[in-house]
């Protein structure tokens, strides 16, 4: 986790520049800055939306990691990939390939993905014949083999280049061309532990470009547009597909892989509540260290204050900041409500603690279903019935481990008062928000 700090050389060469060009191009000066910035800083923004409020705001900015969307996807790390077959199937493995290995876990790539010579070899010793039409059950042995823990089997959907030729007829007759790239895939996941289909979505997209040709000028004087704006035909349809395939894969990453962000945080330095001078000096120092880009020092001393018996609202502030950088999203809601209660007048930080935590709640419940998994064995219900027994949602002679109305009561119970999606599934996902309190 690391701080940016805004540059006062990002300030005057802004204000230089609007200075110098004025209000019309506003939009134009401000992708430049957001341009300089993240030329600077490669790590994105959690919340890329530019403004100059935004720009403005002296809030650090702390990095978190953000799991992947599909999270049983992103749990499979050693990873082979075999190539569909179809037009574009080349293009399309050796992008899909890249963008498995461009994701990095520091300076190291979190996938592994198996050489294409490592495969062929392998799939040709068993029998396989390359075509990409390989099914679940089959892929299973094939990563068992190859030592990886899934395999990816893309379908190529749709890959089209299209051109068409047509009249405009207005003030000026114009012979135009039309040419439309289009492409979708199905990137499944097997997992090769259960054989199981943990992800596929379809992923793609379609793009038109027009070009009219015309003497330039209607005879009512207006110019035709395309002559206009100095157009000299129509792109490659390679290049547009292209820009296509790189959309794909850029979905398909942020659905399998985990992602670093900068996030700006309201850090609160307040020490209203704290009972001594001790406390107030062991905040004041986490405070100082989580600034400065540590909160592997912050946090630790700012949860040995609340265990002390400190109570604080930007204590309670905090440690919803240091729940939600290790994604602990319920615990972060908890904090942030505890520091609502004790407030006495409306306070916007903690408004903006609330509204931060639900609405990555409300993005993360959006996935659940994909990434989990029914509790299949009677100890992890066992576990998870304990667990709601520890924290007063179930009597202790409930805990059988096996699945009847009072535990689904239980688990709603626990749902509601969570504010989470009451979905009466009892499955990893569960367990593992349990886990977490």
């Amino acid at each position: 986790m690391r701080i940016v700090k805004a540059h006062k050389t990002a300030f005057i060469s802004l204000f230089a520049v609007f200075a110098f060009v004025g209000c019309e191009t506003v939009g134009t000066v401000t992708d430049q800055v957001k341009k300089a910035v993240v030329a600077e800083n490669q790590t994105p923004s959690c919340d890329p939306a530019f403004s100059l409020a935004g720009f403005f705001d002296s809030r650090p900015e702390i990095l978190i990691e953000k799991p992947a969307k599909h999270p049983a996807a992103g749990d499979l790390r050693r990873i082979a990939v075999i190539p569909p077959s179809g037009d574009g199937s080349d293009e399309f493995t050796r992008r899909f390939e890249s963008a498995l290995v461009s994701v990095k876990n520091g300076d190291q790539p979190y996938f592994q993905v198996v050489t294409r010579t490592d495969l062929d070899k392998v799939m040709a010793a068993q029998g396989f014949d390359n075509s990409g039409a390989v099914a679940a059950g089959s892929a299973a042995k094939l990563g068992r083999v190859l030592g990886v823990d899934g395999i990816y089997i893309p379908q190529i959907v749709e890959y089209n280049i299209a051109d068409a030729t047509f009249t405009k007829k207005n003030a000026a007759t114009s012979r135009c061309q039309k040419r439309t790239a289009s492409f979708r895939s199905i990137p499944k996941l097997v997992d090769v532990s259960t054989g199981q289909v943990v992800y596929a979505e379809e992923h793609g997209g379609i793009q038109e470009k027009v070009y009219c040709q015309n003497s330039g000028r209607s005879s009512g004087g207006v110019f035709d547009l395309a002559s206009l704006g100095g157009q000299r035909g129509l792109p490659e349809g390679s290049t547009m597909m292209g820009q296509i395939l790189e959309q794909a894969m850029t979905e398909f990453v942020a659905d399998v892989a985990p992602r670093s962000c900068l996030k700006k945080m309201n850090v609160m330095d307040e020490t209203e509540g704290l009972s001594n001078e001790v406390s107030l000096e062991q905040f004041e120092a986490a405070v100082a260290f989580m600034k400065t880009g540590r909160h592997d020092r912050a946090c630790p001393a700012w949860q040995s204050l609340e265990a002390s018996g400190e109570r604080a609202i930007s204590l309670y502030n905090n440690l919803a900041i240091c729940a939600e950088i290790n994604d602990e999203l319920i615990v972060a809601r908890e904090y942030c409500a505890k520091a609502d209660a004790m407030l006495t007048w409306p306070n916007e930080d903690i408004n903006q603690c609330i509204s931060t935590v639900e609405k990555r709640l409300v993005e993360t419940a959006a996935n659940r279903s994909t990434g989990c998994s029914v509790l299949a064995s009677r100890d992890s219900v066992r576990e998870l019935q304990q667990l709601l027994v520890d924290f007063g949602y179930l009597d202790s002679n409930a805990a059988d481990g096996i699945i009847g109305p009072t535990t689904l009561g239980a688990v709603l119970n626990f749902q509601t008062e969570k504010g989470l999606p009451t979905e009466g599934r009892i499955d990893s996902c569960l367990l593992d928000d349990l886990r977490s309190l």
